[in-house]
């Protein structure tokens, strides 16, 4: 099974078939245009089972199967969380899947708040117990930017999912620490520079 994570910085319909390349069981998009609007853009873009939240109709969270995969929203689904999707997925595996888009919304508020990843972690907490279980997605974060005394914490995130016995995949595998890895994670472009920038 391949879980594929992209924020697609929205046209999606002009990037999707990149992502086929890699034989995806299940992708998970950030700023994505909502089904509707790919069939329309992107007729030959045919998932097994779909699955998008979002007011923007050409930005939301879309999550895909493909294959023996199939995927439905949970019906323990809270929409007051914004870009986070609680599903049950059904295969050759089965298992519920935290589809994460952690998008900060820049206000005072938000500022002084856990984030949106731990509020929904709190708020879907006992989905998480005797169930397989995978959170994924674009957390938005990492624990260098963590501040002495700011509620948004990614260690907190991290923490969250340890206490329920869920680890990064990526740092299982590379033995490596948050905050310290060796391989970028992350890749983004600056427009003002016009140069792809990576992050760890």
């Amino acid at each position: 099974m391949k879980i594929f994570v992209w924020n697609c910085n929205m046209a999606f319909h002009k990037k999707w078939s990149a992502i086929l390349r890699f034989n995806p069981s299940i992708v998970i998009i950030s700023e994505c245009a909502n089904p509707e609007a790919l069939q329309k853009r992107c007729p030959d873009f045919k998932p097994t089972s779909i699955e998008w939240i979002g007011g923007n109709p050409n930005k939301g969270l879309m999550v895909a199967t493909f294959g023996d995969y199939e995927l439905k929203r949970h019906s323990d689904y809270n929409s007051n969380l914004k870009w986070i999707l609680p599903m049950e997925v059904t295969g050759p595996k089965r298992f519920r899947l935290l589809a994460v888009w952690a998008k900060h919304e820049k206000t005072k508020e938000s500022a002084n708040s856990v984030g949106p990843t731990l509020q929904a972690l709190k708020e879907y907490d006992k989905l998480l117990i005797d169930s397989d279980f995978v959170v994924a997605g674009d957390f938005n974060n990492n624990v260098q930017w963590d501040k002495s005394g700011k509620l948004l914490s990614h260690q907190a995130v991290v923490d969250r999912l340890a206490h329920r016995n869920l680890v990064s995949a990526y740092h299982h595998h590379a033995g490596e620490k948050f905050g310290e890895e060796s391989k970028a994670t992350i890749y983004w472009r600056d427009r003002k520079k016009r140069r792809i920038k990576v992050s760890h």
